[in-house]
């Protein structure tokens, strides 16, 4: 991947270009040269420019995120592409964001391991361990809408994965939640009992093991009355 990237910066420099990366802004729209490689949305007019002005590099390289802010806005984008393109032509995008953004989860948790070790650098130890997080976040998003395409498509087999990954990672934030929908609505996970068919009542729960230590209760000794002198 860095060697194509390096590639394209060095085509756009060739042209008189200063491509600046990471700093798309998916509201303004660019105009698509003959000779650029494709780009999933490269006609919608959601395509990206710099915030400098310089015109991107037309390249599916561009529209790969440095920011989580810029994360956010491409996932944004891809939901809405989803929304009336066909699950096909808004896959490989979604491949390619989500792989990248674990590319962007592991550099960020490298650092953070990294910073961890020293004492001088423990603030910035906790700053990449949250930028990994946010990070994580995205692409399991992602990869919900990965697994949503798949199933648009009848691929029942291939959603399991993300679905099931995206549980274990958040399993009580919204994706997590909908992610384990997803999985009862395929079959694969089944709802849960209202009782517990083990429940029992808590008086009766392992009550039979104990009854050894239950000391009887002994009534008071009735003296008999022949025994009981009066007292003149």
């Amino acid at each position: 991947m860095g060697a194509v990237l390096l590639l394209t910066i060095s085509q756009a420099m060739a042209q008189g270009e200063s491509p600046v990366p990471g700093s798309w802004s998916p509201a303004q729209s660019v105009t698509e040269s003959s000779s650029s490689a494709p780009v999933p949305g490269a006609g919608n007019s959601a395509s990206h420019r710099f915030t400098n002005g310089v015109a991107a590099a037309i390249s599916k390289y561009a529209q790969l995120p440095l920011s989580i802010f810029d994360a956010k806005s491409r996932m944004q984008e891809l939901r809405t592409m989803a929304a009336v393109a066909k699950p096909e032509e808004v896959l490989e995008s979604v491949n390619r964001l989500s792989e990248w953004l674990g590319d962007m989860l592991d550099a960020h948790n490298r650092m953070a391991a990294v910073f961890a070790k020293h004492e001088q650098t423990k603030l910035q130890a906790l700053a990449e361990k949250q930028a990994g997080q946010k990070f994580s976040q995205v692409r399991n998003q992602a990869q919900l809408l990965k697994a949503e395409l798949l199933i648009q498509q009848h691929r029942y087999p291939e959603a399991l994965t993300p679905l099931v990954d995206i549980v274990i990672a958040e399993p009580t934030s919204a994706t997590g939640l909908a992610a384990y929908g997803k999985l009862k609505e395929l079959g694969f996970s089944e709802e849960p009992p209202l009782v517990p068919e083990t429940a029992a009542l808590p008086n009766a729960v392992n009550a039979e093991p104990f009854k050894h230590l239950v000391l009887p209760v002994k009534k008071p000794a009735t003296i008999p009355a022949a025994s009981v002198k009066r007292i003149h």
